[in-house]
């Protein structure tokens, strides 16, 4: 390699490529590398969540998350990334006191709007859940998830126009959520 070997960053981005590449293992050999250099450098142990998730180690991506939380407890991206692993094993009253928490403090990420627009949807409340997908989308408008989510709850309501120009959408986007 040619990356100056004291270069967090250096590592960090090239995880990074790696996981757009969506080849993670590699991806978790270069955030491994970057914190060697520096074992508190978040941004690489969120990306090792990040990669775990991809590769659907929830438990592990989860603990990666938390690390992160333990070194600095307001990281928008490790509270989102705990708050998806934690719906996705299920646990949604911890994934709810996060992801409010966090709507309330940083309305620009779109991740816990969609997660929440899931819960909702997931136990029936769909108006609630229609106007987290559409705020998710305020702050993603490339979002396929929030489309096709809120497409499920519009049919669900009889909106059928809306539903099916919201799966249009959907499908002409790439899927860009873990």
């Amino acid at each position: 390699d040619s990356i100056n070997p004291n270069c967090k960053e250096a590592y960090f981005n090239k995880g990074l490529c790696y996981q757009s590449l969506d080849d993670n293992n590699k991806a978790l050999e270069c955030f491994e590398q970057a914190l060697k250099i520096d074992p508190n450098y978040t941004s690489a142990i969120i990306g090792q969540g990040n990669s775990n998730l991809k590769m659907g180690e929830k438990e592990k991506a989860l603990s990666y998350f938390e690390q992160a939380l333990t070194i600095n407890e307001d990281l928008p991206l490790a509270l989102s990334g705990k708050a998806l692993c934690l719906y996705e094993l299920g646990q949604n009253d911890e994934v709810n006191e996060i992801v409010d928490k966090q709507i309330e403090e940083n309305t620009d990420n779109y991740v816990p709007y969609l997660i929440k627009g899931n819960i909702l949807k997931n136990i029936n409340k769909l108006e609630d859940a229609i106007e987290h997908y559409k705020n998710c989308l305020k702050n993603n408008k490339n979002c396929s998830e929030a489309y096709s989510n809120m497409a499920l709850c519009q049919a669900e309501l009889n909106q059928n126009d809306e539903a099916l120009k919201n799966l249009d959408e959907s499908l002409k986007l790439k899927n860009d959520f873990p």
